[in-house]
Formats: C-alpha cells, sequence, structure tokens
C-alpha cells in the first residue's frame, strides 16, 4: 500500500438516443447537506422536505374527504395525490402552538422565506411537484441531442431546469450513466517522475509534458478512453511514483488527481490563469479561468483531457479540487451569460462598461475599440480598433461588442472541455442541470465537513471516548480549509470529501500508534486505506502542531529506498 510518512465504437443509451464518442478525435455537440442526493442539497429542497414533513404531521381536528383553499386551511398533508384538510375553526390550542413552533422552524432554517405565508409556500410546492411527476414521465422517452432546439419538449424542460427536482435529475442522470457504463477490465498503468516535474519547474522549463499533468496526458490521452467508464471497483488506471515505493492501491490514483488539480490551478502550466478579479476586486478572487491565448493544438488538446477528468469524477464520484467561476459552469450546462457573469471574473471592468455612457458625459477620458482580455492582452474589437474612439454615438455598439468579447473569449478552450466530458459521460443531460449542481457533481464542496468526515470514524486501539480523539478533531476544527484539504490529501490522497457518506468508499480509520516517547513521534498515513496512525500524544497543543507539520511537510510516497536508479531530468 502506499503511504504518506515522515521519514469509433459507440455506445448509446436506449430511450434517450445518447451517446458517447470514444475517439479522441470525434467531435459532439457541447452544450448547485447531508441529503441523500446531491443535488437535493439546495435551499429548496430542504425547504420541499420540510413542507412535506408539515403536511404529513397536520395538527388534529375534523377531516373531510372534501378539498379546499389554502385560505381556508391551517395545514395540509399528500399522500398519494390525495388531498386532506383541517379547517381553522377546529383547530385546537395545541395545534395552533405547533403552527407557531413550525413557523419558527421555517424561519430558523430557512430565513430568506421568513415573511412569506407558510400555506402558500406548501401549495406552491404541490403544483412544483405535480410538474415533477408529469417531468419524471416525459423525460425517459425525449432525445436530449435536441435539448438546443427551439420548441422541442427537452428544449422547454430544460428552460424550467430550476423548477425539476433534483431527484428527478439524478434519477435520469444515473440511468444514463448506467448505461452508458463500460465493462470490467484492468487499466493501463501511468508512470510518472514527480522529481523531475518539480525541478522543471523550479527552472522554468517551458516542456509542458514534464509536468506531472503532461507526464499523465502524454500517457493516458492518446487511448481510447472507454477504460474512464468503467464502474467501481478497482481504478480506472494504476498509478507508479518513479523513485517512490508505494503500490498503488487506490491511494496513489486519488493522490495523482489531485496533483493534477493543483498543476491546473497553478502557474505552472499556461492551460488556466487567475481571474482579473484575483487582483482584490469582486467575487471568486481565487478562480482560474482558460487562458484564452492557450490556442495551440498542444493546449486544445490538453483542454479536452481536462474534459476527459472532469467525465471520469462525475462517473467516479470523485472530487476535482478545481477552483472555476460560474462562467465555466454555464458555458457547460447551456446557460445563458449576463454581464453579471463578467462581474464574477472581471468586476473593474464590467463596472467600466456600466458606467462608460456616464463617463463620457462627464469627463474628457477617451476610450477606443480595444478590450482588455482575461491573460492580460489587449485585443481590437474591430479593424484598427485601437485608432477609433468611442463616442456617445458609438458607445452602446462598443459595449455591445465588448460584453460579447469578453463573455465568449474562453469558448474555444471550453468546447474542448465539453469534447473530452462527452467522452466519459453524456453530456447531453447536463442541459437539464443548473450550473451549480453541474460544478457540485465534478468538484464536491469547497469546504470539508468535519461532522461528515466524523460519521466515517473507524478507532482501532482507540476508543471514541479517549482525548487524543477528541483532541484530533478539535485540532482539525481550528485549522484553516487549507490546512484540512492537506490533512486529506495526507490521510487519503485527495483534498475534498465525497459529497454524501454512501459516496465513501473507505471508512476514516485511526489507528493507535504504540511508538515511545510519543510526543516525538510524527503521525503516519496510509492513504490506500484512509489510515491515520496518530501516536498517543500528552497534549491537544502537542498533537496539532504534530499534526500540522506532518500535513504540510510530509508529501513523498515510500521513499526509504534506493531513489538512484531513474532520472531526475
Amino acid at each position: 500500500s502506499s503511504s504518506s510518512t515522515s521519514s469509433s465504437s459507440t455506445s448509446s443509451l436506449s430511450s434517450s438516443k445518447v451517446s458517447l464518442t470514444d475517439s479522441t478525435s470525434s467531435h459532439a455537440s457541447a452544450e448547485s447537506s447531508s441529503s441523500p442526493s446531491p443535488l437535493r442539497s439546495s435551499l429548496l429542497g430542504n425547504l420541499f422536505a420540510s413542507l412535506s414533513r408539515r403536511g404529513s404531521s397536520s395538527s388534529s381536528g375534523s377531516r373531510g374527504s372534501h378539498t379546499s383553499s389554502p385560505s381556508s386551511s391551517s395545514s395540509s398533508s399528500v399522500d398519494g395525490g390525495s388531498r386532506t384538510s383541517s379547517s381553522r375553526s377546529s383547530s385546537s390550542s395545541s395545534s395552533s402552538c405547533k403552527s407557531r413552533l413550525d413557523r419558527k422552524q421555517m424561519e430558523a432554517e430557512f430565513p430568506e422565506l421568513a415573511n412569506f405565508d407558510a400555506d402558500e409556500l406548501y401549495w406552491r410546492y404541490l403544483v412544483l411537484r405535480r410538474f415533477n411527476e408529469h417531468v419524471r414521465a416525459v423525460l425517459p422517452v425525449v432525445d436530449f441531442q435536441q435539448a438546443t432546439q427551439v420548441g422541442s419538449v427537452v428544449q422547454l424542460v430544460c428552460k424550467r431546469r430550476a423548477l425539476v427536482f433534483g431527484e428527478v435529475k439524478e434519477a435520469l442522470f444515473e440511468k444514463a450513466l448506467a448505461s452508458t457504463k463500460a465493462g470490467s477490465g484492468s487499466g493501463p498503468t501511468v508512470r510518472i517522475n514527480r522529481p523531475q516535474a518539480r525541478r522543471a519547474r523550479e527552472r522554468q522549463d517551458p516542456d509542458l509534458l514534464k509536468s506531472v499533468f503532461g507526464q499523465v496526458y502524454r500517457q493516458l490521452h492518446p487511448m481510447r478512453p472507454v477504460f474512464l467508464r468503467r464502474g467501481s471497483g478497482r481504478s480506472p488506471f494504476e498509478v507508479e511514483y518513479l523513485g517512490e515505493g508505494g503500490q498503488d492501491a487506490g491511494g496513489l490514483f486519488r493522490d495523482c488527481i489531485s496533483h493534477l488539480c493543483s498543476d491546473l490551478m497553478s502557474d505552472s502550466l499556461p492551460l488556466f490563469v487567475p481571474v482579473p478579479n484575483a487582483s482584490g476586486f469582486g467575487e471568486n478572487q481565487d478562480a482560474w479561468v482558460p487562458n484564452p491565448s492557450a490556442t495551440s493544438s498542444l493546449h486544445l488538446s490538453m483542454f479536452r483531457f481536462v474534459g476527459k477528468l472532469m467525465g471520469l469524477a462525475i462517473r467516479r464520484k470523485l472530487t476535482l479540487n478545481l477552483d472555476l467561476p460560474p462562467l465555466v459552469w454555464k458555458f457547460l450546462v447551456s446557460s445563458p451569460l449576463t454581464i453579471q457573469d463578467l462581474q464574477g471574473i472581471d468586476q473593474p471592468f464590467a463596472t467600466q462598461l456600466q458606467k462608460m455612457r456616464l463617463s463620457l458625459e462627464q469627463s474628457d477620458f477617451q476610450y477606443t475599440f480595444v478590450v482588455p482580455t482575461a491573460d492580460g492582452r489587449r485585443v481590437s474589437l474591430i479593424k484598427d480598433g485601437e485608432q477609433v474612439p468611442v463616442s456617445i454615438e458609438n458607445v452602446e455598439q462598443y459595449i455591445a461588442l465588448a460584453l460579447e468579447y469578453r463573455l465568449h473569449e474562453f469558448d474555444l478552450a471550453l468546447s474542448e472541455v465539453a469534447q473530452g466530458m462527452s467522452a466519459v459521460v453524456p453530456v447531453p443531460f447536463f442541459n437539464l442541470f443548473r450550473w451549480s449542481e453541474l460544478e457540485l457533481l465534478v468538484c464536491g464542496r469547497r469546504d470539508v465537513d468535519l461532522d461528515l468526515l466524523r460519521s466515517q470514524l473507524k478507532l482501532e486501539g482507540y476508543r471514541a471516548s479517549d482525548k487524543q480523539i477528541r483532541w484530533l478533531f478539535e485540532s482539525l476544527a481550528q485549522y484553516s480549509n487549507a490546512e484540512r484539504e492537506a490533512f486529506l490529501r495526507f490521510v487519503w490522497g485527495r483534498s475534498r470529501l465525497p459529497l454524501k457518506a454512501e459516496d465513501f468508499a473507505q471508512q476514516f480509520k485511526v489507528v493507535k500508534m504504540h511508538h515511545s516517547p510519543p510526543d516525538q513521534m510524527l503521525p503516519e498515513a496510509h492513504t490506500c486505506f484512509f489510515t491515520l496512525d496518530l501516536p498517543q500524544y500528552s497534549s491537544q497543543k502537542v498533537l496539532s502542531r504534530r499534526l500540522k507539520y506532518a500535513i504540510l511537510n510530509c508529501r513523498a510516497i515510500d521513499t526509504d529506498h534506493d531513489v538512484g536508479n531513474f532520472s531526475w531530468e
């Protein structure tokens, strides 16, 4: 096991007419809890569950078979389509108290809806549920390839994607994934020279193929992607770190995926650049966008490989540590883009566009028909645009051209990403998702949920009441989220937790370490088995300090052997 220590064949989806491409050169159309379903984690989904409980626990009183309007009833329940109600006149004092408690609970759980009448929300929920019953019946027999065809049934449904319950989307998408799954079998072995990648980065070597991402891309991208569509079980490919003696039982694979994401969200590769907001303005200051200048054949091919990794994350329920703004995800689900999406990556320029007419009227500042790009260049919007001044007469033309350019400067790269995803998952179904739902499927939640992690705890040698276990989670709670991500990488080889308990392939195992003296020892981790060997530290302060040192400094995999027989260049 790996250890982190201190020392064109086409697979068709029946009845939905969705296919996946096996060829890397094929072209396909590219088109946001602890709930059982990650797509049911929205505020509205939680509210629906609360309203259902509210309806099923209606206050006692006389019940009849008649129906009544919301204004004449205090509570309702739905069971198999039938609706019953209890009149206000028959409500007892205890039920009135219950109603007030329900109201307080709703205001506490859903403060955004505090000013809405609970009965009105409930009846609206019934309408939405009936709508979803029809959608559930229709979607399995429509062609999602027509999702962008104006007037088609699927296009009309996708336009109302925000009204479709997450469980409806998930059930359909899971069926599509199962129908396009490839057979079992062993995958390829990827050999990675991490010292070579580190040295190339230190020297600012322009050879992209020396990076960890480049090495994996070079070995996997030319292969038919059928191995990426295999179901759960063994990893789709095995990883061998040259000069590092770990045996891949899943841990090296997960660590490799995390390493690929780290490469992408850094300056070691030219594929992504920080958003202009990274200079300290607006939202998404930690986000990255595709580099508009990365347009060579190698760059575009690498973007397609990024799409394959995203598809793999969806199919295998991995979580990629990628920080991408809403604009990227909206492109992938074919949602319209607006100036608010530009604000999400370049707040100063979006504000400039919004105030440009007023600026021209009140100052002598001169603009020309050029636009700043996400990677810092300046591009002419029209022929000889740098020589054409913006005036009151043509300012609307400039705003329209500039907004169109900035919202679509990533289209070439994102089209390649979508092409890569289409080789692994049925991309046309993305039109049914909101952008935040697709982001959740690919990247999971950025914050490390310690309650979810603790729910998967398994102890060996320790008991749940032992002070070292309490100190462990107290220390994790005091760490920053970046440090908690480093802890996950140390013990499991991945930076983000699965979305829900059911997606954990392994429990988090903490084993008592018996080495002495314990306060002089560092913890050890076995990434393949999600296991932490924890010394019997004498205080929470010592535990926190030793653990933090280990997770931030001990990244190598079993290097206690001869590493001289391979090239670091």
